[in-house]
């Protein structure tokens, strides 16, 4: 029963605890630039740039949400939102592109990192806290019927992969012995996750097109 009614609660508060993890964005990306800081780690100020990048896409959905309840003619409400929507796609494949390029760039340096445990620690509770939040938006979707939430859920998926990827760089990254393991692994394990997230930003352009257009035809009709 316990379960079943947490369940229910994190389903029923799923776009509060998105608009909570907005602050854990900022929080994390300054946590990293000063991780790049002390141990002089380019790896760490990338990551915390994109975390950065994430934080402002996320706020900006926020406001835009906000905006879009305020307005009373729903055909506009709608339009609106779904050029939010198309919007986010956009930055979700520049967001793939920059995280490509820091791949590309640690893979190329192939060098362990310093830090010791506490950073590898604090990106593992990270990651399992998106991916916890991932798996209440993939749960919480059916009930979403506007398109700036499931844009939150969209890059949240995003965060959460690319999460992995931070994840498994730093634990190899840590052992000298596996520099030029992880050389591989985190290559195929980020064109896994970079061709997944560019695929579903693609359907939102495709779909977000498809509506709007529709949309469109309507009012000359």
């Amino acid at each position: 029963v316990r379960m079943s009614f947490l369940i229910s609660f994190f389903l029923k508060n799923a776009d509060l605890i998105n608009n909570i993890g907005v602050l854990f964005n900022i929080f994390y990306a300054i946590f990293n630039l000063i991780l790049g800081i002390v141990y002089d780690s380019l790896w760490y100020v990338t990551v915390g740039i994109y975390y950065l990048m994430v934080f402002i896409i996320r706020f900006q959905l926020i406001k835009k949400e906000l905006r879009a309840r305020s307005m009373r003619d729903n055909t506009q409400k709608i339009k609106f939102e779904y050029k939010v929507y198309r919007r986010t796609a956009l930055f979700l494949i520049l967001l793939c592109v920059f995280s490509a390029m820091i791949v590309l760039k640690n893979i190329s340096l192939q060098k362990s990192h310093e830090g010791g445990v506490f950073p590898i620690l604090t990106a593992c509770a990270y990651t399992l806290y998106r991916i916890v939040v991932c798996v209440i938006n993939l749960l919480s979707l059916k009930r979403q019927k506007h398109p700036i939430p499931i844009a939150a859920c969209t890059v949240n998926f995003s965060v959460a992969a690319v999460s992995l990827i931070a994840l498994q760089n730093s634990i190899l990254s840590y052992f000298e012995d596996t520099v030029k393991l992880a050389k591989y692994l985190n290559g195929a394990l980020s064109t896994l996750i970079f061709i997944t997230v560019i695929t579903i930003s693609v359907m939102m352009i495709k779909s977000s097109h498809r509506k709007l257009k529709s949309l469109s035809n309507s009012v000359f009709l």
